[in-house]
């Protein structure tokens, strides 16, 4: 837990540095990322509770890195998105 702390620290150290544009892109990028991982997992804890599909409590490790993937994702696409406008 502590090397995860210390890079969440060193993230928001980053942003925190960053100017205007990059902190309002990185802030779009969180809020759509968030977004996605929220539905999503919203969605299979519904298929979980109607016996849809099995699902053990290992899986809430994989909430964090879905994040943080589909965060790096968002970030290069908004960040395309910006430079082709």
């Amino acid at each position: 837990m502590l090397p995860a702390a210390l890079m969440l620290r060193a993230i928001y150290r980053h942003i925190r540095d960053s100017d205007e544009l990059q902190r309002r892109l990185h802030l779009e990028a969180l809020a759509i990322s968030a977004s996605v991982v929220s539905l999503v997992s919203m969605a299979l804890g519904f298929l979980a509770a109607a016996r849809v599909i099995v699902l053990g409590g290992d899986v809430l490790l994989w909430v964090f890195p879905g994040l943080a993937f589909v965060f790096g994702v968002v970030r290069c696409w908004i960040q395309w998105r910006y430079r082709c406008s």
